[in-house]
């Protein structure tokens, strides 16, 4: 794959993600992390702290909704960058 391709499939997954994001599927799947997180931090709050294992059950239930909506987010910028690159290269090749 040349650098062209590689560039336009980033774009294309950062529109393929917004387009996740704004369904009813990508609402739903964010809401439910973010209760999940909610959940957890409910959980850790009565927690036994002295419980290592315990407490790292709940510290990745509370960071996992937040990484899931990252990297969509992520992917979503990239994209965006990309998408910006190029359309400049396109305008400096025209001038």
């Amino acid at each position: 794959m040349n650098e062209l391709d590689e560039t336009v499939s980033i774009v294309k997954l950062g529109i393929e993600a917004e387009r996740f994001l704004n369904s009813d599927l990508g609402k739903y799947l964010v809401e439910r992390a973010e209760h999940e997180r909610e959940a957890a931090v409910k959980e850790f709050k009565q927690c036994d702290v002295t419980d290592p294992k315990a407490v790292r059950k709940i510290q990745d239930a509370i960071l996992f909704p937040d990484k899931f909506v990252a990297w969509l987010t992520e992917a979503i910028q990239v994209g965006y960058v990309k998408h910006e690159e190029l359309r400049r290269a396109e305008h400096e090749s025209l001038s």
